[in-house]
C-alpha cells in the first residue's frame, strides 16, 4: 500500500488523476497503452500482459479520476530485499508533460526504498536523462548497462 504521504507528497499534485499501488492493472487497458505508445513489439496479447504484471515486484498506475481510463503505469521486479529494476514507463501521449510520468517514478521508487530496497535502477532511452535527473535519479557513473542476447537474436 502506498503511503498517504507519498500519495500526498507527489500523486496530489496532478489534478484529476488517482494512482495506485496495484500489479492487477487491467491487461486490456494496458496492451491498449502499449500499442499506443509503440513500446512493445506488437504480438503481445492480454494474457502477455496479465503475466508480466503477475511476474512484477510492485506497479503504480495512473487513472483518470473521472473515467478509470488508465493513462500511465510503471513496474518493477525486485528479489524484495536489496535490489529492485524499474521497467515500462508508460503515460498515454495526450497526457504527457503534467506530471503523471514524474509522479510514478517517485511513487514507485519511494514505495520501494520504504521497503528497504537500496539498489532502486532503471534504463532510460537517450534523451531521457534530464527526466530521471529531475525525478531524483542519479546517473551512475563507473557503471556500464550490458544487454545479452536472448533466443534469437
Amino acid at each position: 500500500m502506498l503511503r498517504k504521504s507519498l500519495l500526498k507528497k507527489y500523486g496530489e499534485k496532478v489534478e484529476g488523476v488517482t494512482f495506485s499501488l496495484s500489479k492487477n492493472i487491467d491487461p486490456e487497458q494496458a496492451l491498449e497503452l502499449y500499442r499506443t505508445t509503440d513500446f512493445l513489439d506488437g504480438n503481445e496479447t492480454t494474457d502477455t500482459i496479465r503475466k508480466m504484471f503477475r511476474s512484477s515486484f510492485a506497479a503504480v498506475s495512473a487513472k483518470e479520476t473521472a473515467t478509470g481510463k488508465l493513462l500511465g503505469f510503471f513496474r518493477a521486479i525486485s528479489d524484495g530485499m536489496g535490489d529492485a529494476f524499474l521497467l515500462d514507463l508508460l503515460v498515454h501521449p495526450s497526457y504527457r508533460k503534467r506530471g503523471i510520468g514524474e509522479a510514478l517514478v517517485r511513487l514507485l521508487s519511494g514505495f520501494l526504498a520504504e521497503k528497504g530496497i537500496s539498489w532502486i535502477l532503471c534504463v532510460g532511452v537517450p534523451g531521457t536523462e534530464k527526466f530521471y535527473e529531475k525525478c531524483g535519479g542519479k546517473k551512475m557513473e563507473g557503471h556500464t548497462s550490458y544487454r545479452f542476447p536472448g533466443c534469437g537474436e
